[in-house]
């Protein structure tokens, strides 16, 4: 901890505002903690009246902490990837369905096996690259025990680049198709125009 007044708290905000211009419109953002506080080694505290000072607003969103460092760990890779559309610029929008509640950060998912090698999970309203994960691992395992393996998703959201679920499976020997919907407003593979 840090007294304000002390210099090294103003060179650790201007650090924090500096890695802020990293996202795009990060000023005009509420900022997310996600997750519950990891170990006290890895707690920076700032004060909420200097990060209002400077444009930040903080707000706690009740993810676990595996889930936020799955989200985080998935959209820097996809950043890394140069899939930027769908890396870490999407943070501020995530955060702000969670806070909205149009995105719940501890869903109930249920999993109902549907035959030897199917099944349906039923995301409850969870971020959609969480669940993506947890389809991928699912399908995975059904695929171990029965040669093939097919989820179903629904009542989920925006799941990010598909490169995230079929990866660590072709990493794990496995064959991997995953797809999703797209809203009318997006061109189909190929196409200028948009469906609608």
């Amino acid at each position: 901890t840090v007294h304000p007044r002390e210099e090294r708290f103003a060179a650790n905000i201007d650090y924090f505002d500096r890695l802020c211009r990293v996202v795009k419109k990060m000023r005009s953002m509420t900022v997310g903690a996600i997750g519950a506080r990891t170990t006290a080694f890895k707690t920076v505290r700032i004060d909420e009246l200097t990060l209002q000072r400077h444009g930040i607003t903080m707000e706690t969103l009740d993810m676990s902490a595996a889930d936020a460092r799955l989200l985080a760990d998935s959209l820097v890779q996809t950043s890394l990837w140069g899939i930027d559309s769908h890396g870490i610029a999407r943070l501020p929008h995530y955060l702000e369905r969670i806070s909205r509640g149009s995105i719940k950060a501890r869903p109930a998912v249920s999993v109902k096996e549907t035959g030897p090698a199917t099944a349906q999970l039923h995301a409850d309203q969870g971020h959609g690259i969480v669940i993506g994960h947890r389809a991928a691992a699912l399908a995975a395992d059904l695929a171990r025990r029965s040669g093939v393996g097919v989820v179903g998703v629904s009542d989920s959201s925006h799941c990010g680049a598909m490169a995230l679920y079929t990866r660590p499976a072709a990493r794990a020997g496995l064959i991997a198709i995953a797809f999703t919907h797209a809203d009318a407003m997006a061109a189909p593979h190929g196409g200028q125009l948009r469906m609608s």
